[in-house]
């Protein structure tokens, strides 16, 4: 799996590409760290992939390391981070 994240200008708006390698096999519960530095006073994630609605992804903030849990990983996704910079 590979991971590339980026910034929207100087937005707070991140963006993180996951892409799996071996897509005949689905990849289940990912437990994924981004480092970006939140803005408080709140965050708003999710998940886009092919064929799907973007549904609402929680995660969590320490530090400069937003975490999550992604549910599952078929070719590849976008995980979209508001309120937050890299």
């Amino acid at each position: 799996m590979a991971v590339e994240l980026c910034q929207q200008g100087e937005s707070d708006t991140c963006a993180g590409a996951l892409v799996n390698y071996h897509p005949a096999v689905t990849l289940k519960d990912i437990p994924v760290k981004l480092g970006l530095k939140a803005q408080p006073p709140s965050r708003h994630a999710f998940f886009s992939r092919p064929r799907h609605q973007p549904p609402s992804l929680r995660g969590s903030q320490q530090g400069n390391s937003w975490t999550c849990t992604l549910p599952e990983l078929e070719t590849y996704t976008v995980i979209v981070v508001n309120g937050a910079r890299l």
